[in-house]
């Protein structure tokens, strides 16, 4: 029962706790008293109200980086060898997007920055594709460029990188359904995959790719809702990432050197860890 005690421009709320609460949430609206602002007007709030907004299983809230102290930890261990970048990143190391000059119809020449689409961190390198550039820029720690990789003709458009220990660059283009491999230098040195629906090696949607700490190719594929693993000379190995006998799970993005971190779910709010070797952890 909550009784209510009007003061000045106050309202402070008295926790009694009756036999139908449990000792732990007796306890917790003991230590959570508050004196609310209420403008002279009344509110009533239910015991059961609050019994009900209290007793949310930690468990429906996402298990990442920016979930809180209690899972602070546990992230930051399973997050280890990330590589991926966001925009804020970029930013805050100083990286400026490059500008585009075009004729307006009127005549005059406009200019505007490029979007980041693509950005990872390997050791102290940091490699930015800005869209429709046709080269991914590279820089140092500090944000200074350092050079850039060009692109090959057929490669206008990205949908992700990733790079090995021996500094080749795995591209997945806009349109293609393999992997391109290709050299520091920029030349197309094999493919990693083809189209099709039949052999386990196909692909078909392949969406987001990252290397392993020993070098191993992984490929989101939307089309069989797996990631599949390939050695960096286009061996496959095997594929993970559903469960047998569990719900689907909607994988949109993956990253990780030590691990797999596979993001995703229906609001784009679920993260998932796997082992190198696939298992959910």
């Amino acid at each position: 029962m909550i009784r209510e005690y009007n003061t000045k421009d106050k309202l402070l709320l008295h926790i009694t706790c009756e036999y139908n609460l449990s000792m732990k949430l007796c306890i917790y609206l003991k230590l959570t008293q508050k004196i609310i602002p209420m403008d002279r007007r009344k509110f009533i709030i239910s015991g059961s109200a609050i019994a009900s907004t209290l007793a949310i299983p930690m468990s429906s809230y996402a298990k990442s980086e920016i979930a809180g102290d209690l899972f602070t930890k546990k992230a930051a261990k399973k997050s280890a060898g990330k590589t991926r970048l966001s925009a804020v990143n970029i930013r805050k190391l100083g990286i400026k997007a490059p500008l585009k000059q075009v004729i307006a119809p009127g005549g005059q020449t406009v200019q505007f920055p490029l979007n980041m689409r693509i950005a990872r961190q390997y050791q102290s390198t940091i490699y930015v594709w800005f869209e429709t550039e046709p080269a991914i820029r590279i820089y140092d720690q500090n944000g200074v460029e350092t050079g850039a990789i060009t692109l090959p003709e057929s490669m206008s458009s990205l949908k992700d990188f990733a790079l090995d220990t021996m500094g080749n660059i795995f591209i997945l283009a806009v349109g293609e359904q393999q992997v391109s491999w290709i050299s520091a230098q920029g030349d197309i040195l094999g493919t990693v995959g083809e189209f099709g629906i039949d052999l386990a090696d196909q692909l078909n949607g392949a969406t987001s790719l990252t290397i392993d700490a020993q070098d191993r190719l992984h490929v989101l594929n939307t089309g069989s809702r797996t990631i599949k693993v390939f050695k960096n000379n286009g061996v496959y190995l095997f594929e993970y990432g559903q469960s047998r006998w569990g719900k689907e799970r909607k994988l949109l993005t993956i990253d990780g050197t030590q691990g797999i971190s596979a993001s995703g779910g229906m609001m784009r709010d679920s993260l998932w860890h796997f082992s190198l070797l696939g298992q959910l952890q």
